[in-house]
């Protein structure tokens, strides 16, 4: 609670005894006077306590917290009030001054010779920021140039504004140790002054010239993060580093890297190291050796189709481009069908056959042979005249009986003609005729049918 007893403070101190201070209970506040939530006499362990002691600020008629919970600075209360001096520790997503503190944080209660009491933070001269590191009181989150980095209300995001109408700003840290996003650009007709506040009426909207900063030594973050206070390696590498670099987390006892990547240990020395992604291309198929070996066999094979050897050709050149294994041997299929289809061998000569066949033949040839020699030894002249070279006249009848016996064409017509023709010099002068023309002489060949 706000103080305003001075006389009685001075009266009361000498009596206080010397006891180490502490801090009892998270407990219900009550509010006099002008107090309300966002005093800065009030930590909340996160949102939710937060978001109830503003409903019970309300409810209560601006008396209590209601359900909220809180740790309450206040010198004159002896059972739920932290005393002065006393030092709480809070977590990542804390409450204070109605901002959301997204780091682990220490504060330390505060009389004011008995003017007021409040939560006061831990001065270590660093903004311990969640999203830029850590920030020197009095310097700005850099760039890659060395001056002042511009943000945005997406960065700014859960840090204090210098104005809302602010669209652009520059994060700065200031005596607290507090982290302030300060205006450098405001929207249309507005424009900021020194102090980052958007007013109309101004000659134009550039951003202020950054204050000269002074130089000061490199030194490491001293205060709870510095390397003395480390009981781990991974600690104390990680406290020596810039703020601008790493965070230390004691929490987690993890050490983050403002710039992403993983805090590791290479060659003896602590390092961001950002992890490389591979990209790795899938690895080219090559066509089977052996079914290619198969593809130039064909083409012996199948030299005297030229249609084949084209396909033969392209499957050869797909080969030798980007092939898909599945589209090889399809095409390796059908090519294949292709071959065994068109490209067809002759049968090779057995020459075994060849040897029976010709001596089959030789004894068929002679067996003829001997047939056509008896055949035109019946042919001979003297078979037809006797022995005075007369005609014989009795060859002729016998023939001619027997071919009428036989029943045979030839029988018939020899008969015909012999009875016609009895000519006493032979058959030379015998013919064919039809209706007195003649068709046929003698030795002609020709069919005769009978009706």
């Amino acid at each position: 609670m706000k103080k305003f007893l001075l006389l009685a403070i001075f009266v009361v101190m000498p009596m206080v005894t010397m006891a180490a201070p502490e801090c009892n209970s998270y407990t219900t506040v009550s509010y006099v006077g002008n107090q309300n939530p966002e005093d800065d006499e009030f930590l909340y362990k996160n949102e939710n306590d937060w978001n109830l002691t503003k409903q019970g600020f309300i409810n209560s008629g601006r008396k209590n917290s209601g359900a909220g919970l809180a740790y309450e600075c206040d010198a004159g209360q002896n059972v739920s009030g932290c005393k002065p001096q006393s030092v709480v520790t809070m977590w990542p997503g804390h409450v204070f001054k109605g901002q959301v503190i997204n780091k682990e944080q220490k504060y330390q209660c505060k009389n004011l010779v008995g003017l007021n009491n409040k939560w006061v933070v831990v001065e270590d001269g660093i903004c311990h920021t969640n999203g830029f590191g850590d920030v020197a009181v009095g310097d700005c989150v850099p760039d890659a140039g060395g001056g002042c980095r511009t943000l945005t209300n997406v960065d700014c995001s859960g840090y204090r504004l210098s104005d809302p109408s602010g669209i652009e700003f520059k994060g700065v840290c200031v005596e607290g140790p507090e982290f302030f996003c300060l205006a450098t650009k405001c929207r249309e007709g507005l424009a900021p002054d020194a102090n980052g506040v958007c007013k109309s009426g101004m000659v134009d909207n550039k951003k202020p010239v950054d204050p000269v900063k002074p130089v000061k030594p490199v030194n490491p973050v001293v205060g709870k993060c510095h390397p003395s206070v480390c009981t781990s390696e991974v600690c104390k590498a990680c406290c020596a580093k810039p703020g601008t670099e790493t965070i230390w987390t004691p929490s987690v006892n993890k050490c983050v890297c403002v710039n992403g990547g993983d805090f590791v240990k290479e060659n003896n020395e602590w390092v961001c190291k950002t992890k490389t992604v591979v990209v790795t291309e899938p690895e080219k198929y090559i066509c089977d050796a052996m079914l290619l070996a198969n593809v130039v066999s064909w083409k012996n094979r199948c030299v005297n189709f030229a249609d084949v050897l084209t396909q033969i050709s392209a499957l050869e050149a797909y080969c030798a481009a980007v092939p898909d294994k599945d589209v090889f041997l399809r095409l390796y299929d059908e090519l294949k069908v292709v071959v065994d289809t068109t490209c067809v061998d002759e049968p090779e000569k057995d020459n075994t056959v060849v040897v029976i066949g010709f001596s089959t033949a030789q004894s068929k040839i002679s067996e003829s042979v001997s047939v056509l020699q008896t055949l035109t030894s019946d042919l001979d002249v003297k078979k037809w005249r006797d022995a005075q070279g007369k005609f014989n006249t009795a060859r002729l009848a016998s023939d001619s009986i027997a071919g009428v016996v036989l029943g045979t064409a030839g029988g018939l017509i020899t008969s015909h003609v012999v009875k016609k023709n009895q000519i006493e010099d032979g058959f030379e002068d015998l013919n064919c005729s039809i209706g007195g023309q003649t068709v046929a002489g003698w030795s002609d060949e020709f069919n005769v049918g009978i009706q």
